[in-house]
């Protein structure tokens, strides 16, 4: 399978395309749909910008619901943001290390005291702060779109493999027909080279799909 998570290529990238999915709505008595859809008309908008614009403009009286499709997205966002972050260390640690080596009763070490009187060491002769430039902007504007990428291309995977596990029948050519008709695959005569090793296809290279993409590989 081909990496989801490459670096887009502009408005032509996977986003572009319709390689980002997410679903919105759909009604539970049906098959899940896949894609930026549309909770009212289920039109596949193919990006979060052209979703919101829609809703905005073809369905302005549904303001609820324009405030909730924000927050899905918002939502979706923060999950990948959260996984990240670290748990604060235990303030009881810094309580119970031992003295340090050297120091009294007080809890002062003679040296650490010493050094306070060193001219070198008093505030007046401190370096001043240089020229300062704050990234954090540009920072954001590179990491969000990353994000919302991520967690598109990470809802279409998890709605896929949904899609190919429900109802999959046992038998092999059962098995077959139902997974091409979630994912279709990639005719095998238009590939002549595995994608991931560039080698040609034989005998003891045989031809695989891959259940997820549909593409072909060794």
């Amino acid at each position: 399978m081909a990496n989801p998570f490459g670096d887009a290529m502009g408005d032509e990238g996977p986003a572009a395309s319709g390689s980002g999915s997410f679903v919105h709505s759909a009604d539970s008595d049906s098959e899940i749909l896949e894609g930026f859809l549309c909770p009212i008309c289920k039109s596949d908008l193919r990006t979060p910008e052209r979703l919101t614009v829609h809703v905005e403009q073809e369905h302005s009286e549904e303001q609820d619901l324009l405030k909730s499709l924000k927050e899905i997205f918002s939502f979706a966002k923060q999950g990948i943001l959260s996984k990240g972050k670290k748990k604060p260390h235990d303030s009881q640690a810094s309580d119970s290390a031992p003295q340090a080596r050297g120091a009294d009763s007080s809890g002062i070490c003679p040296t650490a005291a010493a050094s306070l009187n060193n001219p070198l060491l008093q505030p007046g002769n401190w370096q001043a702060i240089g020229c300062e430039c704050d990234h954090l902007a540009y920072f954001k504007a590179v990491r969000n779109p990353r994000l919302e990428r991520y967690a598109s291309e990470t809802n279409k995977l998890i709605i896929r493999l949904d899609k190919l596990l429900d109802g999959c029948p046992a038998d092999p050519d059962g098995k077959k027909r139902h997974e091409q008709s979630k994912v279709p695959w990639i005719d095998g005569r238009l590939v002549k080279l595995c994608p991931s090793c560039a080698k040609s296809f034989g005998i003891t290279r045989r031809q695989h799909h891959c259940r997820v993409c549909g593409s072909v590989m060794c």
